[in-house]
């Protein structure tokens, strides 16, 4: 996972928090960030059809779209979002 094939690094987000994407490419428009916790980053996407969660160091793949948790500090998490090819 190198920063060149990163759709987007975004900066640290504290919960809730809404991360627009490309629809087209991946079948939903809006990322959600639902909760954040020392352990856990809980996420949704197309109106809550697509939910995960992973701790921090994991990731979570909603379709085309693979989001890694880097860190959590506090209730703020730093995320990295990815591009899949299938």
């Amino acid at each position: 996972m190198t920063s060149s094939t990163a759709l987007c690094v975004c900066p640290t987000v504290s919960a809730p928090k809404t991360i627009k994407v490309d629809s087209r490419k991946f079948g939903f428009g809006k990322l959600k960030i639902t909760s954040i916790s020392s352990r856990s980053v809980k996420m949704s996407a197309a109106d809550g059809s697509l939910s995960g969660s992973t701790s921090p160091g994991g990731t979570v793949k909603f379709n085309n779209l693979k989001i890694w948790v880097k860190s959590v500090s506090g209730n703020k998490a730093k995320l990295q979002l990815f591009p899949t090819r299938y």
